[in-house]
């Protein structure tokens, strides 16, 4: 799906703009470690757990690119039931 205008841009994206619309899943910029965790052990099940440990650190990393002091645009709408649908046992996803 590709990301959707922010608004009052008469339907243009700014450069260091990225928009996302998520309706079962938490975006992965925003993930928590145990979260993406979760979600990797399901996923991708087959894989290693130092597969599983490589992929959610390279998530964590790109998601410190909202930490930098020059922070890009970054639009998320998640919508209430995704808020609702547990991931992981309530006191991790408590934290998440």
């Amino acid at each position: 799906m590709p990301p959707t205008p922010a608004p009052n841009t008469g339907g243009r994206h700014r450069v260091g703009e990225r928009n996302s619309h998520h309706t079962v899943f938490v975006p992965g910029l925003l993930q928590t470690d145990g979260y993406a965790r979760a979600l990797f052990r399901v996923e991708r099940a087959p894989d290693l757990p130092e597969e599983i440990d490589a992929k959610v650190n390279a998530r964590l990393e790109r998601a410190q690119s909202l930490e930098r002091r020059r922070v890009p645009q970054y639009w998320v709408i998640l919508p209430v039931p995704l808020l609702w649908t547990p991931i992981l046992q309530p006191q991790p996803m408590a934290a998440s």
